[in-house]
Order: C-alpha cells, then sequence, then structure tokens
C-alpha cells in the first residue's frame, strides 16, 4: 500500500544537503517460525530492483525505553524454538538502495552514490513498498504478521572539509582560554541523547554522535568528521497502526535538531532554502 505524505512548509530544506546515508526501520517481536527459505521467497519478489544479495551478522540490541539513561538499557529473552536467522542484504544495481531483513528488524537504506539525495518522503514510500512486500511473503507462508516494538530513522552526515568548530556550533563551548594551550581541541568527539515530544506526551529519544572520520575511496581515504543523528521510538501495541507517524516525526526531529547544532556559515554552503 503506498502512503504518500507531504513534507512540512516550515522544514528546514537545502539543495546540497551533506547527508550520505538514510536507514527507516521497523523493529518487531521475533517471528519464530521464519526461516532462511523465507528471506528467498522475499528476494524473488524484489529481485528485479535489488538484484544483488549478501549475508552479513544479525543486528543486536534491545528497544529503546523511555527511562532516564542511568537506568539503563532494559534487556529481554526471548525463548526461540531454532536458531535465529542471520541478515540478509539485498542490493539495487545502482548501489544506492539497500533492504536488510531478519526475523525481527527490516531496515531500508539509501546510501549516496553520485545521484542526488531523494528526500525523505521518496524513501518512505519505497520503504513501505517493500514491508508490504515482506509482509505478504509471511502471509502466503502462513506465517504472523510483524508486531512491531519499535520505529527508527538514521540519517548520517559526512562534513569532510571543515573543521569541527566551523560547522558544528556546541563544538565553541569547548574552547579555553589558557595560557600554552590552544583555545580549542584538535578533536572533538561529541554526543548527547535528546527526549523527543508528541505534543505533551514523550514518545522518543533522538540520539547526536559527531566524531572525527574516515572516509575510504580510491586514493586511501579522506579526513573528515561524520555527524549522524538517530530516532527510536517504542511502539506499543495500540500504537502500531501509527508507525508511519513515528517515522515522519523522526524525520521532522532530525532535521530541526541538524539544523540548530550546525552553523549558518554551513548552512549557506549547504544552499538552505527554507
Amino acid at each position: 500500500m503506498t502512503r504518500m505524505v507531504d513534507r512540512p512548509a516550515d522544514l528546514p530544506d537545502y539543495e546540497d544537503p551533506p547527508v550520505v546515508e538514510v536507514a527507516i526501520s521497523v523493529q518487531f517481536k521475533p517471528i519464530r517460525e521464519f526461516r532462511q527459505g523465507h528471506l528467498g521467497l522475499f528476494w524473488s519478489a524484489i529481485r528485479a530492483d535489488y538484484p544483488t544479495t549478501q549475508d552479513h551478522p544479525r543486528v543486536e540490541g534491545g528497544i529503546q525505553t523511555l527511562d532516564e539513561p542511568e537506568q539503563g538499557p532494559a534487556f529481554q529473552i526471548e525463548l526461540l524454538d531454532s536458531p535465529p536467522s542471520n541478515r540478509a542484504w539485498f542490493v539495487s544495481a545502482d548501489d544506492s538502495l539497500l533492504v536488510q531483513v531478519q526475523d525481527d528488524r527490516f531496515i531500508h537504506n539509501w546510501r549516496h552514490s553520485g545521484g542526488p539525495y531523494p528526500r525523505f518522503e521518496t524513501l518512505l514510500n519505497i520503504f513501505w513498498q517493500r514491508f508490504d512486500t515482506f509482509r505478504e511473503v509471511l502471509d502466503a507462508s502462513g506465517l504472523p504478521a510483524p508486531q512491531p516494538r519499535q520505529a527508527e530513522v538514521t540519517y548520517v552526515n559526512w562534513i569532510g572539509t571543515e573543521d569541527l568548530a566551523t560547522f558544528f556550533r556546541p563544538a565553541t563551548t569547548a574552547r579555553v582560554d589558557v595560557e600554552g594551550v590552544g583555545p580549542l581541541p584538535l578533536a572533538q568527539t561529541w554526543t548527547a541523547l535528546y527526549p523527543v515530544m508528541r505534543g505533551n506526551v514523550d514518545t522518543a529519544r533522538l540520539n547526536v554522535d559527531c566524531r572525527p572520520a574516515r572516509q575510504l575511496d580510491g586514493s586511501g581515504g579522506t579526513s573528515g568528521h561524520r555527524l549522524s543523528l538517530t530516532y527510536r521510538a517504542p511502539v506499543s501495541e495500540e500504537l502500531r497502526a501509527d508507525i508511519s507517524g513515528f517515522l515522519i516525526l523522526g524525520r521532522d526531529a532530525i532535521v530541526r535538531t541538524f539544523t540548530d547544532l550546525t552553523t549558518p556559515a554551513m548552512h549557506e554552503q549547504w544552499r538552505r532554502k527554507a
């Protein structure tokens, strides 16, 4: 089922954004009867658009809780009647689109491969097309429909030429005035966890991570910074029908927070339109 969404008119927008990857995912209760053969059936259904397949280790990780960070993550034990499946990758011919599937997680990625960023609205529509196909395969195989537990959106940005203080506003708070010590550190790693509200209700968490990195290329790699923003919303049973609402809220929170954390000078370089 196609789910078209409109971009909010007041959402910041850039003609040349530094985003290099966007991932949209739903995590669900493990499907106990899920087997490697079901991955093959799914690939048969999407192979025309994703002709390459790869096997990868599973992604492990618990559901985001809304407790205070110092309380620590929640752990759950799942009793399975068979070994869990690995994670399968299905990759488009131009390497820009990627579907990742395992028995408790469905992820769709866009990766920069030379073309322009296609925008979140397009990617969300593609995500639902592939997820609906996945559910059709499960239904045809007599397996239960996924029971979502978490909605997640991640944006990864690559800033390769500027020092951190030039593009990342919080970096300037590390400035010191000490004789014999440079005013700014040679390198910084910055992380933060923000609450995300829906109306007056605390519904999700937004993790921001900015750190020095190296981007591999044919010449051996270039240095820069990787700025990633990940939104995770636990989804209760009564809210499963509103997964799109959570994902759209996540995109909005990410784009607005990215804009607030970065500098006006870089907004001009990225050609901000709104």
